[in-house]
């Protein structure tokens, strides 16, 4: 665990939630608190990425068949390294579409009742340890409130 390598002073927690409900703030709090200049604002700070939900427009299996073709060996092989980056990272950010069937529902609405409230007190001893180890509150308050 981390707490048991660094002071507490060096680790900052920040939780998706809030980054999702006040980017700048969280951004501003990070540069505060690695020490840097608080008016630089990140041209991409509107920007999400990796969203979950999304899908690979390439699946895994047929990458696997594409690298398996001797053809795609060579050339792979004759690329410099610094162009097996980009072609990876190019990869890796247009190799997605998104998924059409992507429930954006809040997951309480996902379950019965009975498993949200099973689900809540089986984790409550956890998310209440997790805010006194951070010293933060955190934000899933279905969690940390019995029913």
């Amino acid at each position: 665990m981390y707490y048991g390598q660094f002071h507490r002073k060096q680790i900052m927690v920040i939780f998706s939630d809030e980054l999702k409900r006040d980017r700048l703030r969280v951004v501003q709090d990070l540069f505060a608190f690695i020490g840097v200049d608080l008016e630089f604002v990140p041209a991409t700070l509107g920007k999400e990425y990796n969203v979950g939900g999304e899908r690979a427009i390439i699946s895994r299996e047929r990458i696997s068949e594409l690298k398996r073709h001797a053809i795609v060996k060579l050339l792979w092989n004759a690329c410099p390294p610094w162009l097996k980056s980009k072609v990876r990272l190019f990869f890796i950010y247009h190799n997605t579409r998104e998924d059409n069937n992507k429930d954006n529902r809040d997951p309480r609405q996902l379950l019965d009742r009975s498993a949200w409230t099973d689900l809540c007190d089986y984790f409550r001893a956890d998310v209440l340890a997790l805010e006194g180890l951070t010293g933060k509150e955190v934000p899933w308050n279905d969690f940390k409130n019995k029913r």
